[in-house]
């Protein structure tokens, strides 16, 4: 890890005594395979300083594993890391994107987990409910547990009162 910082921080010094574009694409190219380097290490839940610095330094927040095929936010969501979720998202992270094998966003995999409060964040965020799979599955529909349903539950408090 300290050797890939010590790259990010040798393009910085160069970004700042060179005015070419080129030198910023490539950091910003570095960082964001960084980025989901990081991300893609499963029981990885305590490095959010490196993470923060990574999107500081102009990594894409919506950049896909090429291995999982998961932005940073789903592993996030995944994962629990209601923090990093909202550090994501203040660097624009797409709230609603999806993978592009399976279709599932960061709201089902924090179903998926049982993450209540994650679950909670995301809604808040703008997490559509009704966002569907590759098999046509909602997120309340994947959901295992009655609070999760109710949570997810695609019709609105008043949509529940008025319907047959």
């Amino acid at each position: 890890m300290k050797n890939k910082l010590s790259i990010i921080a040798s393009a910085t010094i160069l970004l700042t005594t060179s005015s070419h574009s080129f030198f910023c694409m490539e950091l910003t190219n570095l960082s964001s395979i960084l980025l989901i380097q990081e991300f893609e290490k499963e029981k990885n839940y305590d490095t959010p300083n490196m993470k923060k610095l990574l999107l500081e330094l102009n990594a894409d927040p919506n950049v896909y594993s090429k291995k999982t095929g998961k932005t940073p936010l789903m592993y996030a969501a995944e994962f629990g890391m209601d923090n990093m979720i909202n550090i994501l998202t203040q660097c624009k992270a797409n709230i609603n994107s999806h993978t592009k094998t399976n279709k599932k966003t960061a709201l089902m995999y924090a179903t998926l987990k049982e993450h209540a409060v994650t679950i909670k964040l995301l809604l808040s965020l703008g997490a559509k409910k009704t966002a569907t799979d590759n098999t046509d599955k909602t997120a309340h529909e994947m959901a295992d547990n009655k609070r999760l349903k109710k949570l997810l539950n695609p019709k609105s408090f008043l949509q529940r009162m008025f319907s047959d």
